[in-house]
């Protein structure tokens, strides 16, 4: 018995020619989408890189508070809201309360530690 091409076994296997423009087919179609996924994860890449050079300067922008104190009144209220910037040698006041100083008061912001006496704040 020899192998022609009307023998049974060689009719039903599929033909080399189906198998290989299917083959041929999906591997075109995996091509074009791993260069998709490629394009689309280089584009991601890219705007991430950017969002966080910009999230960067914005952070540096900010002041970086280093020292918080709130001041109390004589009722032992928050008056005054205080923060340092040691960095930028900034020092912030913020009235907490609605007590305005009449044209003779005056404020005064003094240094307190625990073993000198007070110092003003020049």
């Amino acid at each position: 018995m020899s192998d022609s091409p009307s023998s049974p076994s060689a009719s039903s296997a599929p033909s080399r020619h189906g198998v290989s423009a299917w083959w041929r087919a999906l591997a075109i179609a995996l091509l074009v989408a791993l260069l998709l996924a490629w394009a689309a994860a280089t584009s991601v890449v890219e705007q991430l890189k950017a969002q966080i050079t910009h999230l960067q300067a914005k952070v540096s922008a900010v002041a970086q508070v280093q020292h918080v104190a709130v001041l109390l009144d004589s009722r032992q209220l928050p008056a005054m809201l205080v923060t340092v910037d040691v960095n930028a040698a900034v020092l912030q006041l913020q009235r907490l309360n609605d007590v305005r100083e009449g044209r003779e008061d005056s404020m005064q912001l003094w240094a307190l530690q625990a073993d000198q006496p007070p110092v003003p704040w020049a």
